[in-house]
């Protein structure tokens, strides 16, 4: 995974720029959590981390959020490779069709997946909403994470996975049928493994699946079940 520092022009205001990205910056959004260092002179703030995601969402990201809030959009310089995060290999198909919407909570990556090669899919090669995915994506990491790690509350986290129902599986179907208007190739949300799908039904709307490369997927709904789970 590469460093990057952000710069921010001489007349960023401190608390501005915290309180702009105060979740990203307080929970490891951006950054992973090892790292991070804040730190400013008498003319520029300056941040810098290991990225916790593809250099093109955070691009995107980042100066939208300071777009939206008409400030000046900072600097963002990379400034090398960090040799303990390696950066996973990339889909190279030139004849992708399918292209499904799937969480790695530990890397966190590119949230789009070939549905042909299993590698992830550049996020500037898919046009989407980069806030409203990328506040889902690290929604479904930490909510994974719970179910791992927490005894306390992986009940709780196991519902929101394997319940179609849940806020979290219904954005996420959402947003595959906002992302699937604007692309060539089709959109799916792959559901999570802890969802158990019926072998026929669509679990979401009941209609019948469709099955394309060994998978079943709803055209209606725009989710895909993997049979090997």
């Amino acid at each position: 995974m590469k460093k990057v520092r952000i710069v921010f022009p001489k007349n960023a205001n401190f608390f501005t720029v915290a309180t702009t990205l105060d979740r990203e910056l307080s929970e490891g959004i951006i950054f992973h959590e090892y790292g991070k260092n804040i730190f400013f002179d008498e003319k520029y703030i300056y941040i810098e981390g290991i990225l916790s995601v593809e250099e093109n969402f955070l691009l995107d990201f980042v100066q939208s959020r300071f777009r939206e809030k008409g400030l000046p959009e900072p600097e963002i310089r990379f400034i090398g490779i960090d040799a303990y995060l390696r950066d996973e290999p990339m889909c190279l198909c030139t004849n992708r069709k399918v292209v499904l919407i799937s969480i790695d909570y530990i890397t966190l990556g590119s949230p789009f997946l070939c549905m042909m090669c299993r590698r992830r899919v550049k996020t500037n090669q898919i046009s989407f909403p980069v806030p409203d995915l990328y506040d889902w994506q690290k929604l479904f990491a930490r909510i994974e994470e719970i179910y791992i790690n927490s005894s306390l509350y992986a009940g709780w986290a196991k519902n929101e996975l394997a319940n179609i129902k849940s806020k979290l599986n219904q954005r996420a179907i959402s947003l595959a049928m906002l992302i699937d208007k604007h692309n060539h190739e089709e959109i799916y949300y792959e559901l999570p493994q802890e969802l158990l799908c019926p072998r026929t039904k669509c679990p979401n709307c009941g209609a019948t699946f469709t099955e394309i490369a060994g998978n079943r997927i709803c055209k209606n709904c725009h989710i895909l079940c993997r049979d090997n789970f």
